[in-house]
C-alpha cells in the first residue's frame, strides 16, 4: 500500500491542477496514514516478541530483531524526513480550498520549488524511502520465519 501510493497513485494525481491535486493528495494521506500507522504499531511488538521468544545467540533472534528495528524505523524517518513536506502539503490543501478544482491559476507567483506539484513529488519520493524500510523489514522477517 505504501509502496503503491508512491508508484502508481502519485503519478496519476499529478496531472491534476494545483487545488484538485491538494484535495486528493490529502484524500490519499488521511486513508493511508491511519492503515499504516495502525499496521507498523500492531507489527513491530509482533516482531518484537517472536525476536524475544527465538533462542538467544540463534540467527532467528537476530533476524526478527533486525525486521524489528527496520519496521520501527519507519516512525523516525517519517517525522523526521516526511513531516515537514506532509506539513506543506495539508496547508496547500487548506488555503486552495475556495480555489476552483480546475483552476489551473490557483499557484501563479508561486515558485516552482513550493508548488503543490512539486511538494507531492517530493513526498512520494521520499515515501519510497518508507516502502524500502518496511519491505526490507518483512523480507528479513520471513527469512527468520524459514530458518
Amino acid at each position: 500500500k505504501t509502496f503503491n501510493s508512491s508508484y502508481s497513485t502519485t503519478p496519476a494525481l499529478l496531472l491534476a491542477p494545483a487545488p484538485l491535486l491538494a484535495k486528493q493528495w490529502k484524500k490519499q494521506f488521511d486513508v493511508d496514514h491511519n492503515l499504516v500507522v495502525g499496521l507498523a504499531f500492531s507489527s513491530v511488538p509482533v516482531l518484537g516478541f517472536l525476536a524475544y521468544r527465538a533462542p538467544p545467540p540463534s540467527l532467528v533472534r537476530k533476524l526478527y530483531a533486525l525486521a524489528t528495528v527496520l519496521l520501527a524505523s519507519v516512525v523516525p524517518y517519517s517525522a523526521l524526513l516526511m513531516l515537514p513536506i506532509t506539513q506543506q502539503l495539508q496547508q496547500k490543501a487548506r488555503t486552495l480550498t475556495s480555489a476552483a478544482l480546475t483552476d489551473v491559476d490557483a499557484e501563479v507567483g508561486v515558485s516552482q520549488e513550493d508548488s503543490v506539484h512539486q511538494l507531492v513529488d517530493r513526498w512520494a519520493i521520499r515515501n519510497l524511502g518508507r516502502s524500502a524500510l518496511i519491505g526490507l523489514s518483512a523480507l528479513v522477517a520471513a527469512w527468520a520465519a524459514t530458518e
